[in-house]
């Protein structure tokens, strides 16, 4: 029982009162992180969408690739910084499936992170008519 009070103790997600403590957990967050780490490697999420409704190319409409590519690159960006949050407690274990679900989570979302600046620097030598379209 000391172990897991310390393990909570570490965990930034235990921070909040009891009544979340138990949403939190070790296994929780590494289950959200590989899940995650897949919707970032895909890249094509709610936050895509979300990112183009907020900068006025709508969800739906005819927004040209580079729009497109770009919501989708940094939606992926900030998918890969929430994987990297949640799989921390994970990865501090070491050992267990949590410890192995994490260090997946962050492989996935290292090459949806390559992926994503591969994006972001094709689409910006594009604009700027470095690169044939």
């Amino acid at each position: 029982m000391s172990e897991e009070l310390d393990q909570h103790a570490q965990d930034p997600f235990s921070r909040a009162g009891t009544a979340t403590r138990g949403l939190f957990t070790t296994q929780a967050t590494s289950v959200t992180a590989l899940a995650l780490g897949f919707v970032a490697l895909t890249g094509n999420s709610i936050l895509v969408a979300g990112l183009q409704a907020l900068s006025g190319a709508g969800v739906g409409t005819d927004i040209g690739p580079f729009d497109y590519y770009m919501s989708q690159a940094v939606a992926s960006v900030v998918v890969t910084a929430l994987v990297l949050l949640l799989a921390r407690p994970g990865l501090r274990l070491g050992v267990g499936w949590e410890a192995t679900a994490s260090r997946a989570a962050v492989i996935l979302a290292g090459l949806a992170f390559v992926g994503s600046l591969l994006v972001l620097l094709g689409g910006l030598l594009t604009q700027g008519g470095l690169l044939p379209y």
